[in-house]
């Protein structure tokens, strides 16, 4: 038995043949101590009180709405899963990637003959895993508020929790993902803890609000048409720079069944966002020099 190293506290062991398989199976060990970690904060029992917290306001906004109130429990939900899911990828970079460079604890998994790649992937590995676990635990919550929790009042149209409600949470979870992995990326070269936290809380908010300015500034009837000729270069700029966030949220899908049309471009775009600033991140850790 081979110890992996300090972690948070507590040591983890696993078979030696694993250690010296090559970098893709270094990444499993590293995978199971961010998760176990992840478990040891109490994160989950966290993530369930949020969601009760998230079902006790979406069941009250349902309660107080005189028609539809699956949409609106539903539509209410959606909203306080975006925000907790964004919070819990900057918290868990913060908690399980930048206390760990910070404290120094990374050099007892860094002295192992293997390479920083399956270190830092294995990271954020685990983090998508605990972010997956934290989006079945509120998608099952919101699918049993919406089911059980309005009585027997019948909508006009009614809820389907298919391929839609599917896709929403796919696309929550997307959005989490590249959030952590922008926040990781900063904390790839940060010397200051509390610069990951307060860029990735800056970035979900430009991010996910940058579809929506820039559709504001583009219709010649909002009001902006005098602002378009001078800011619609710079925002465009931007977007090169910036995923829209906000293409990944499909709730119409869900609540309207109005189809999304650029849905596939907005993960497609995402996900290449993600595998850039993954690639990036891994870069800059690999030639990071630590004293």
């Amino acid at each position: 038995m081979k110890s992996l190293g300090f972690d948070s506290g507590f040591f983890i062991y696993y078979p030696r043949p694993l250690c010296f398989a090559g970098s893709e199976a270094n990444v499993l060990p590293n995978l199971y101590v961010t998760w176990l970690a992840g478990l040891r904060s109490h994160s989950l029992r966290v993530v369930m009180i949020l969601a009760a917290m998230l079902v006790g306001v979406a069941y009250l906004a349902s309660s107080f709405s005189a028609r539809h109130p699956h949409t609106v429990a539903l539509d209410v939900g959606i909203s306080g899963t975006r925000l907790v899911l964004a919070l819990l990828a900057v918290f868990w970079v913060q908690e399980l990637v930048v206390k760990e460079l910070d404290r120094r604890t990374v050099y007892f998994s860094l002295a192992y003959p293997i390479p920083r790649s399956s270190y830092w992937l294995g990271r954020f590995a685990g983090i998508s895993l605990l972010l997956l676990a934290s989006t079945l635990l509120m998608a099952l919550a919101l699918y049993l508020l919406t089911t059980f929790g309005s009585g027997s009042y019948q909508q006009g149209f009614s809820i389907r929790f298919g391929l839609e409600f599917v896709s929403v949470m796919a696309g929550q979870l997307l959005d989490a993902m590249v959030i952590a992995a922008f926040c990781m990326l900063i904390a790839s070269f940060s010397v200051t803890a509390l610069l990951p936290l307060v860029a990735g809380l800056a970035f979900t908010m430009v991010a996910r609000s940058y579809g929506s300015v820039l559709a504001l500034v583009k219709d010649p009837a909002g009001g902006f048409a005098d602002m378009a000729e001078h800011y619609l270069p710079l925002l465009r700029a931007i977007g090169y720079l910036l995923p829209d966030l906000g293409g990944l949220d499909l709730r119409d899908w869900v609540l309207y069944q109005v189809v999304p049309i650029d849905a596939g471009v907005a993960f497609a775009q995402s996900g290449a966002y993600l595998a850039v600033l993954l690639a990036a991140s891994l870069l800059i850790f690999n030639r990071r020099e630590f004293h």
